[in-house]
C-alpha cells in the first residue's frame, strides 16, 4: 500500500464519502476513486460498502484503518522528532579528542546551551581520530589535523606549545629552560606513534639533528605524566590541561618555539549538519586569543 493509496483510504473511510474525500484533499473524485480501486484490486479485497449516499467500511476496512491511523500518527510522531532535531532539542553528537582539555570546555558550553542533546566523548590520538570521522564513528573531533585534507572541514582553534616535563627529583627540576639538544641526552618518556605532541617533537629535533633517546612509550598524557612523576625519565608534552605541581615541574623549551594547531574538525560533507554547525557556531566563538 503506497502512502497515495493509504491517504486517500483514510480520507474516504473518515469523511463518508469519495466526493467529501476528493474535497477534503483538494483533488478529483475519480482520483480518489482510482486509488482506492487500485488498493483493493492489488489485494483482492473490499473496503467499502457503497451505496447511493456514501459508503460505509467493511469489516476489512474497519481493521485496515486502524493500521492507517497509526501509520499517520508515527508519521506525525517522525515529523515532530525531526522539528525538534532541526531547532536542537534533541538529536546526539559524538565528539573525539585527544585531551579532556579543550573539548570538555566545548562540550560543557553545548550542553547548556542545548540540554536536550545526547553529548559523548571519546579519546584517542591523531591517527585514531582522523580514521573515527573517515568512518562516521565520530561526528567531530578537537585534535591536530595536520595537511591540507579535501574531506575535511576544519577550524582552527588553539596553538599551544610543547613544554618538557620532568620528576621532583630530577635535576632540572629547579630550571626555567632547557635546549633540544640537552634533551638528547635524557631518557624520554614518549607517546605512541599518532601522537601529535610526539610528531610535533620528533619534527623539531630532526630539524636540530638531535637524535631523541626513548626510554619508554606510554599511549596516554596521563601514563606519561606517572612516568615521569616516579623518575622514569623527561617527557614532552603539550601545555595544556591540568600538569600536577606537586608530581612534576614544567620547564619551557629554549629557543624556537615548538607550537602546533589544535583545529575543531569535521567531515566536509557533513558540516551543514545542524548539530555539528551548532558546535562549530561555539567553537569559533570561544576561540581563545591566538598568539
Amino acid at each position: 500500500m503506497s502512502p497515495t493509496q493509504a491517504r486517500a483510504f483514510h480520507a474516504v473511510a473518515t469523511a463518508g464519502s469519495f466526493t467529501a474525500a476528493a474535497r477534503k484533499l483538494g483533488v478529483s473524485q475519480p482520483t480518489i476513486t482510482t486509488q482506492v480501486k487500485e488498493l483493493e484490486t492489488h489485494y483482492g479485497v473490499e473496503l467499502f460498502h457503497r451505496h447511493g449516499r456514501g459508503v460505509r467500511l467493511t469489516a476489512t476496512g474497519h481493521e485496515l484503518l486502524a493500521f492507517v491511523h497509526r501509520m499517520q500518527q508515527h508519521q506525525q510522531d517522525a515529523i515532530g522528532y525531526l522539528q525538534a532535531v532541526q531547532g536542537l532539542s534533541t538529536g546526539a553528537l559524538r565528539i573525539g579528542t585527544y585531551s579532556p582539555h579543550d573539548a570538555i570546555d566545548l562540550v560543557a558550553a553545548l550542553q547548556r546551551r542545548h540540554p536536550g542533546l545526547d553529548l559523548s566523548v571519546s579519546f584517542g590520538n591523531s591517527r585514531q581520530l582522523e580514521a573515527g570521522l573517515i568512518d562516521h564513528h565520530l561526528d567531530v573531533a578537537v585534535f591536530g589535523c595536520r595537511g591540507q585534507r579535501a574531506e575535511f572541514h576544519v577550524l582552527p582553534y588553539r596553538r599551544p606549545r610543547l613544554v618538557v616535563v620532568v620528576g621532583r627529583t630530577h635535576p632540572w627540576s629547579r630550571r626555567r629552560s632547557v635546549s633540544l639538544r640537552e634533551l638528547a641526552d635524557q631518557p624520554l618518556v614518549v607517546r605512541e606513534p599518532g601522537s601529535e605532541a610526539r610528531r610535533a617533537f620528533e619534527e623539531a629535533s630532526e630539524r636540530l639533528g638531535v637524535l631523541p633517546r626513548t626510554a619508554i612509550e606510554i599511549a596516554s598524557r596521563e601514563g606519561v605524566l606517572a612516568a615521569v612523576a616516579r623518575g622514569m625519565g623527561a617527557a614532552v608534552i603539550f601545555d595544556e590541561g591540568p600538569i600536577p605541581p606537586d608530581l612534576v615541574a614544567k620547564v619551557a623549551i629554549r629557543g624556537a618555539p615548538i607550537v602546533t594547531e589544535v583545529d575543531v574538525v569535521c567531515l566536509a560533507e557533513r558540516r551543514t549538519n545542524r548539530i555539528i554547525a551548532a558546535f562549530f557556531d561555539l567553537a569559533q566563538a570561544m576561540r581563545p586569543m591566538r598568539p
